[in-house]
């Protein structure tokens, strides 16, 4: 596979990661009030999402530090449009 092709991958793969973090974290914030215990539930979630992310991004970005860049410019465009979607729907 051509490094221009692998850069759109590791992109799109930063974007899916963003899709499952901020939308974790979306449900958890709408489940808060719901539960007996939040605060263990935004810690357990946090930790969650987190080792998620980080893990993908080791297993599948390896040692090229370009292709990490990469996905977190993914990463934060997603997060950014979720952002905005977001906000419009209740």
């Amino acid at each position: 596979m051509s490094d221009a092709w692998t850069a759109v991958a590791v992109f799109l793969l930063g974007l899916a990661l963003a899709a499952v973090y901020y939308s974790g974290f979306r449900w958890t914030v709408r489940h808060l009030d719901s539960v007996s215990r939040p605060g263990m539930l935004l810690a357990v979630s946090t930790v969650v999402r987190l080792a998620i992310v980080i893990g993908i991004l080791a297993m599948l970005v390896g040692d090229d530090w370009r292709d990490f860049f990469i996905a977190l410019a993914g990463f934060l465009i997603g997060r950014f449009g979720l952002e905005r979607y977001y906000r419009r729907t209740p």
